[in-house]
């Protein structure tokens, strides 16, 4: 909780970003998430410690899927 509320702390006093959008702060808080190991959900569901990036699916735009729907295309 408190990582959030440092956020919203961060998002009222205007932090700069690159896009002035969710990835930018997103970017801009965590400078170094690139560089963190690529979450994958261990297979006996114990605990992680520490940061973790998602994979690219879950930062995906709503059109992109849009887009594989048109095309028949599904998960």
């Amino acid at each position: 909780m408190v990582v959030f509320k440092d956020m919203v702390h961060e998002l009222q006093n205007g932090r700069e970003n690159a896009d002035g959008a969710d990835q930018g702060f997103i970017a801009s808080y965590f400078p170094d998430l690139l560089d963190k190991t690529l979450f994958h959900p261990p297979p006996n569901g114990t605990k992680l410690d520490g940061t973790y990036r998602l994979p690219l699916g879950y930062q995906m735009d709503a059109s992109y899927y849009c887009k594989l729907k048109e095309k028949n295309v599904f998960f």
